[in-house]
C-alpha cells in the first residue's frame, strides 16, 4: 500500500472513532447542602445558615424559642408538626433543631415518613449550638 493511502486510511479510523457515542461527564461533586447526612453538626448548620439557602425549623415549644434560638429560624414545636407538615418547604434542604436533638429526631423520623428527603437533624440541639459559640436571637 501507498503512503498516502496509509494516511487515509488513518484519517478514516481516528474519524469513526470521534464519531462515536460520547463520553458523558462525570457528574459534579456535591457541595453544602447538597452532601449532608440525616445529622449534620452545629458547625455545618452554622456555616449553612451563613450562606443561606436552608430553613431552620426549631421544634421546641414556645417559651424554649423565645429564651433563644438560631437567627431566622422557623419555630414549628413538635406537637403542632403534624398540623403543619404543609409549611416544611421541599425547594430546600430544611435543619430541625431543639434543645438536646431528641425532638429533632422525632421530627425528621416524622417528616421522613411523610416523603420528605431532604430533612436533616442538628446534632447535640440548641445545647451544642450555644456551647459553641454561635449566636442566638431572641
Amino acid at each position: 500500500m501507498k503512503q498516502w493511502h496509509w494516511i487515509v486510511l488513518i484519517l478514516v479510523m481516528v474519524a469513526l472513532v470521534g464519531c462515536g457515542t460520547p463520553t458523558p461527564a462525570a457528574a459534579p461533586t456535591p457541595t453544602g447542602a447538597a452532601t449532608l447526612g440525616a445529622e449534620v453538626s452545629v458547625e455545618t448548620v452554622s456555616q449553612l445558615v451563613a450562606e443561606g439557602g436552608v430553613t431552620v425549623i426549631d421544634v421546641r415549644e414556645e417559651s424554649e424559642f423565645a429564651g433563644g434560638h438560631i437567627p431566622g429560624a422557623v419555630l414549628i414545636p413538635l406537637g403542632e408538626l403534624p398540623d403543619r407538615v404543609s409549611e416544611v418547604p421541599t425547594d430546600q434542604p430544611v435543619i430541625l433543631a431543639c434543645r438536646s436533638d431528641n425532638r429533632s429526631g422525632q421530627a425528621y423520623q416524622f417528616l421522613k415518613q411523610q416523603g420528605f428527603t431532604n430533612v436533616h437533624n442538628m446534632t447535640g440541639g440548641m445545647n451544642a449550638w450555644q456551647k459553641a459559640g454561635f449566636e442566638v436571637e431572641k
